[in-house]
């Protein structure tokens, strides 16, 4: 592997196969290899499909089943305590966009709640078996993140969050995207809410970003988003971008569309001056991680500051990089 990437990435090369088997290209080589990169990267299920793999296609649905039925039964449970919510990306986001939806996979349930009902959503949660994560204590990723983890002994984690996210420095409202989300019945006859596409395209672009793009999952749910959206309002999605101070993170993604999928996105057209920079600073950013030391975390922190949007952010973004791991010890005692 490259000297510039380690276990957190796959070797370019890997990389690339996945991409053009992706966008069309018939599988070949080493078909062992292969799925391991597939799974590796989240996109096992369309792997499997391109290599006509029956028995990894009926796992695959069996668990977006698992995955179905427990955000059914997490939505009725915030339902019967009057929550309103939104569920994002995994089990909808494939039956929007995936054909068959089982081949999108999950790690997690997330749900989008205001925190003003956090503790009602907090006590229906319970009641259906679910424990706060010992491992991310409740209280530090609500006081510098965005979320509340639960685990369940017999159903998959569970992210509540009470903000859309916590990346570069900003922690967005949740109330604003509540508000704009939109409908959609779920393959079992139940209707939950999810992002609008102009917010999910963003939310969707500065979260892989955040991720360094690990996993073509994440990207490829933006390909599937684009190609099923083909009229997306994008100056309203320049618009908010702006406002959430996410235009390096976003731009970064749409340079890595370009350059790694071929995918042109017309977002990249409207700030054609910033979209340069973002594929200068592509190639610098997109092996990037830390390695665990405190000297070379420090110095990564403070690269990692050139992908926040403004001097607030940057600022936020180190606080929370040097803070977060202290107070989390700290919680745990």
């Amino acid at each position: 592997m490259p000297a510039a990437e380690s276990a957190m990435f796959l070797p370019a090369e890997q990389e690339a196969r996945l991409i053009a088997i992706l966008r069309g290209a018939p599988p070949s080589g080493d078909l062992t290899q292969l799925r391991q990169s597939a799974l590796f990267a989240g996109v096992a299920g369309p792997i499997a499909l391109a290599l006509g793999d029956s028995e990894s296609l009926a796992i695959q649905e069996l668990s977006h089943q698992r995955g179905l039925l427990w955000v059914t039964r997490i939505g009725r449970a915030l339902d019967a305590a009057s929550v309103p919510f939104l569920v994002l990306n995994g089990v909808p986001l494939g039956e929007r966009y995936y054909n068959p939806p089982y081949l999108r996979t999950y790690s997690d349930l997330d749900f989008l709640i205001d925190p003003a009902n956090f503790p009602a959503a907090h006590a229906a949660i319970l009641a259906l078996g679910y424990t706060p994560s010992q491992s991310v204590p409740s209280q530090t990723t609500l006081l510098l993140g965005h979320d509340a983890t639960y685990e369940h002994p017999s159903g998959p984690l569970l992210e509540l969050h009470v903000r859309l996210h916590s990346l570069f420095g900003i922690r967005p409202d949740a109330r604003p995207f509540l508000a704009a989300s939109i409908p959609q019945q779920l393959t079992n006859g139940y209707t939950v809410r999810v992002l609008n596409p102009e917010d999910e395209f963003v939310h969707l672009a500065a979260h892989a970003a955040s991720h360094r793009w690990c996993q073509a999952r994440w990207v490829y749910d933006i390909v599937l988003l684009l190609n099923h959206q083909p009229s997306l309002d994008w100056p309203r999605i320049a618009a908010s971008t702006g406002a959430l101070r996410l235009w390096p993170t976003v731009l970064l993604t749409c340079a890595l569309l370009q350059s790694e999928w071929q995918c042109a996105v017309p977002l990249a057209a409207l700030v054609p001056s910033r979209f340069r920079r973002a594929q200068q600073l592509l190639p610098s950013v997109r092996y990037s991680q830390w390695d665990g030391s405190n000297w070379f975390k420090f110095a990564y922190l403070l690269k990692e500051t050139a992908l926040c949007g403004g001097p607030v952010q940057k600022f936020r973004f180190l606080v929370h990089g040097l803070t977060y791991p202290l107070l989390r010890r700290w919680r745990e005692r």
